[in-house]
Formats: structure tokens, C-alpha cells, sequence
């Protein structure tokens, strides 16, 4: 039900920001030198010309059909591009999420084991690193080194989504270059909460009782600390997306990122306002999956 508000919500939000803008949208899209039949016809055709609360129901009731409305320039409907181009981030989120857990897991648990160490000390300077730096700064330096100096990684395209091969090569990169900056954070959350578990006293009498250091830290330990990992994890769902538009940008990869910035760069308010619900959509799905995790967590939580 809440899922459903916030969904309402952010739906009244793009509405009203699209409809806020400044001058005459039907202007904007069609230039300046536009004739007045024209004008009027497009205003027809998205409904200009109707009051506000009225092209809000319509907008609503569209919106609960699923249609998101059809493109200025493809003239194809908003949900198609969608579906066409949601693959292609669907993978790039999916690899660069694999690759931040696979790295900031390990380093939070090994920084947590040494503390204080020169380990952990390293294993924090590259988490501050992932956190601290810009994804397009990466993704610039990655494409000079690994494109155009070593010429491992090519510099267009996403290859196939059915070739499952010719992806991996096109999405090595870009998803390795996302997965950093959420590794580090991964990282340091890791620690900490680690940390915090092996001070416990449930810790120290499992180590009493003659468990293994492994089973005592590992199996124990381990599983409380994911709870808070997991919310930081779902917490950065946003973010994650937010990146793969800059990474799809910087790598030139199909994808709803790219998509969005050719349809600000070319005024195509359809699609404009069909990607924002769509990505807070995704936003809103993910958290409702982490929430729903933590009863697998911990068989204590209810609901």
C-alpha cells in the first residue's frame, strides 16, 4: 500500500514538473518559427488544450493501462522504447551490482579480521577511493587504458543482448566501473557491522563453547551484519540506476540512461516523463524486495 502512495506520488511530481516548465511546451518542442495551426494541433495532441485536473486523469488513467504515451521523434510508444532499451541496463546494473557485493564483501570482512593493520588500511583507502570518485572520471580513464592503449574493450556499442559471450565482452567494463564506486561503500558498511557483531557477547560465547573461529565469525557474526548491508545495498538501488545513465553516456552503450539523454537533448517530453516513472518504479520495487529479505535475514523480524 505504500508502495502504491509513493507510486502516486511520484506520478503527481512529474506531472505537475512537466507542466511547470517554463514558456509554452508546445513552443519549445516545435521552435520558435512554428505556425499557429501547428502549434495548436500539437497542444491538440498532447492535450494542452484541456484544464489541468483534466489531463491529469487522463494522465493517470493512461499511466494505470500502461501507456506511458507515444514519442515526439520515433512516434512509437513510450513503453516499446522502454522495453527495448531496458535489457541493456537491466545488465549493467545487474553486473556492477554482482561486482560491488563480490569485492566489498570480501575486503569488509578481511578489513574487519585485521583491524587496525595495514590491511585494513589499504582495503579502507580503496573504499574511500570508490566512494569519493566520480563514475564518468573512471569510466574516462578506463576507456583510455583498456580501449585505446591496450585495445581489450571496444568502445561502442553493448553487442547482443541474446549472445550472452558478446555481452560479457561488451559489459565487463562499465559494470566493473560501476561496481567500484558501490564496492567501496559496501566495503566500509561491511566492516563496521562486522565489527560491531564480533563485540557481542553471543560472539564470544560461541568462541567459549568451543566453536570454530570460522563458524563463530562466519556463519554467526556474518549473518547479523548483512541486515545493515543489505538496507545500504537497497538504499543505493537509486544511485545504481543513476549510474548506469552516466556509465551508458560515457561507454556510448544502449540503454535507458542513453535514451533519457537523447530525449532532453531532442525535447521528447514523453519519453521524458515515462522514464522518471519508470525509474522510480524500479527504485521503489527494490526496496520493497529488501524489506521483504529481511525476514530471510532474520526469522525474528515479523510483519
Amino acid at each position: 500500500m505504500l508502495m502504491i502512495a509513493a507510486l502516486f506520488g511520484v506520478a503527481i511530481t512529474i506531472f505537475l514538473i512537466m507542466r511547470l516548465l517554463p514558456g509554452d511546451l508546445a513552443q519549445l518542442i516545435l521552435g520558435e518559427f512554428a505556425t499557429p495551426e501547428a502549434l495548436a494541433q500539437l497542444r491538440a495532441s498532447l492535450g494542452l488544450d484541456q484544464p489541468l485536473w483534466r489531463q491529469f486523469i487522463d494522465y493517470l488513467g493512461n499511466v494505470a493501462t500502461g501507456d506511458l504515451g507515444r514519442s515526439l521523434m520515433t512516434r512509437r510508444p513510450v513503453i516499446e522504447d522502454v522495453a527495448h532499451a531496458f535489457p541493456f541496463t537491466l545488465q549493467l546494473a545487474f553486473g556492477s551490482l554482482i561486482v560491488a557485493i563480490l569485492v566489498g564483501v570480501p575486503i569488509g570482512i578481511i578489513s574487519a579480521l585485521k583491524r587496525n593493520s595495514l590491511i585494513d588500511r589499504g582495503a579502507m583507502i580503496f573504499a574511500l577511493l570508490g566512494v569519493a570518485g566520480p563514475d564518468f572520471w573512471y569510466g574516462i580513464i578506463a576507456l583510455l587504458i583498456f580501449s585505446v592503449w591496450l585495445d581489450w574493450y571496444p568502445i561502442l556499442g553493448a553487442g547482443l543482448v541474446e549472445n550472452s559471450f558478446e555481452a560479457l565482452k561488451y559489459l565487463w567494463l562499465p559494470a566493473s566501473i560501476l561496481g567500484f564506486s558501490m564496492a567501496g561503500l559496501i566495503a566500509r558498511m561491511t566492516r563496521s557491522s562486522l565489527l560491531e557483531e564480533l563485540e557481542q557477547d553471543y560472539t564470544r560465547t560461541a568462541k567459549a563453547k568451543g566453536l570454530t573461529y570460522w563458524t563463530s565469525t562466519i556463519k554467526h557474526a556474518l549473518r547479523n551484519a548483512l541486515i545493515p548491508l543489505v538496507t545500504v545495498i537497497g538504499g543505493n538501488a537509486g544511485r545504481l540506476l543513476g549510474g548506469t545513465i552516466i556509465i551508458e553516456v560515457t561507454f556510448v552503450r544502449p540503454g535507458l540512461g542513453q535514451l533519457l539523454m537523447q530525449s532532453i537533448m531532442q525535447r521528447d517530453y514523453p519519453v521524458i516523463q515515462g522514464l522518471s516513472l519508470f525509474f522510480a518504479t524500479m527504485v521503489i520495487l527494490v526496496n520493497v524486495i529488501i524489506d521483504l529479505s529481511y525476514q530471510f535475514l532474520d526469522p525474528r523480524i515479523e510483519y
